[in-house]
Formats: structure tokens, sequence, C-alpha cells
């Protein structure tokens, strides 16, 4: 299937596809930091994730999709020094690679080598960045649950407000790192999400008309 041709998803369908994930995952309610392995390794069209040497060094990447036509499964290789080092950015690589599993699977299928799988990202980010931006919002929602953020964000502000007033500038600094360590994810990662979900504009509304909390 040409890249153009792929299905096109909106943002609430992704977190739909997402939220089904997350509760056939964790059917007695979510804990965190999301454990990215559990959910990918559960999927029927993942046959595993295997860590690579010099993925990184050699290809400039931190995980690369392989399809196996001989079972119609998908391998995730992941550069074992990041996966050691980085578990935040090796966690959100391999979520944004399955993200294209579950959202793109028949534009994936013709990346039998790593080499392929590297032409055809250079080929999405160039002319359908499209598909790369819906793997972000997918990786996105899996490590950072939609529901689970607006909660914490409510609980932090009030508990950051009654320490430091309204400070317009350290408040939503210290509640995006906050975040980003209790979900083992990046800080820019967890700032992007925030914004993505109106949290980061909401927020500002509140601190600088006082409010105490988020009415979310």
């Amino acid at each position: 299937m040409d890249p153009s041709h792929a299905k096109k998803y909106t943002k609430g369908e992704i977190e739909q596809i997402v939220a089904g994930l997350l509760n056939q995952a964790y059917p007695k309610g979510v804990t965190l930091p999301i454990d990215v392995d559990l959910i990918v390794q559960q999927h029927p069209q993942i046959d595993d994730i295997i860590p690579a040497e010099l993925l990184e060094d050699q290809f400039g990447v931190a995980a690369a999709l392989v399809y196996k036509p001989t079972n119609g499964t998908f391998d995730i290789f992941v550069d074992e020094d990041t996966y050691t080092r980085q578990r935040g950015r090796a966690s959100f690589s391999i979520a944004h690679e399955f993200g294209h599993v579950v959202l793109h699977a028949d534009v994936c299928n013709i990346c039998h080598t790593v080499e392929a799988a590297l032409e055809l990202r250079t080929r999405l980010k160039r002319s359908y960045s499209r598909m790369e931006q819906d793997a972000d919002a997918f990786a996105a929602a899996v490590l950072m649950p939609r529901s689970k953020v607006q909660q914490h964000t409510v609980r932090l502000y009030e508990g950051l407000v009654g320490l430091y007033g309204y400070n317009v500038t350290l408040i939503p600094h210290k509640l995006c790192l906050d975040l980003a360590g209790e979900y083992g994810v990046s800080v820019p990662a967890m700032k992007v999400r925030l914004e993505h979900l109106g949290l980061q504009r909401q927020m500002m509304t509140a601190l600088q008309a006082k409010f105490p909390y988020l009415d979310l």
C-alpha cells in the first residue's frame, strides 16, 4: 500500500484505540510508569522486542520495525544501549513503532530489514509526516494516558499552588517535571502531551485568574 492511501486518524480515534489496549493490558487499572513492553508483546501482530547492538550508532535511531512475512508479524528492534541507559527514550521509540503496527501495518509490511524500515521512515518524514505524527500521538497516549495525566495534573496543581502561590513560571515547570518523573518520560515529551491535552492552557488560565484548583 502506498503511504498516501493509508487511513487517516483523528486524535480522538487514536486515544480510543490506545484506551482499549491499556484496558486489555491493565484489567485491574493502569499502574505507572506504563510497561510498554507488556502492552506491545501482548499484541498478536508483534512477535518480539529485540535488543540490537549499535542500532543508534549505525543508523541514528533508537528503534526500528521489521516485518516477517513467514508468520505475518513484526519485530521491534531497539538499540541495546539506549534500552539500558535511556529507558524513557527507548520506551517512546518502542511505542512509536508499535503505533505504526497498530495504525499503519499495511504500509509497514514492506519493511523486511532494518535498512528497509529506515528507508520508509525517511520517506514518511519527507512526504507523509502525518503518519509519523500519528505514531507520535499514539506513543504519547500509551505512555501518558489521558485520564491519568488529567487526574495527576489537577492534584499536583492544587499542591503546588498551596506551596508557591500563583507563580506562572515556576508551577508549570515543576508540574511538568514531577509528571515526567512519575510517568518515566522526558520533560519535553510531557510538555507536548500537556499542550495537546489542553492542560497547559487551562493551567495558565487558572494561574492568571488565581484559581486554587483546576476545573477540568
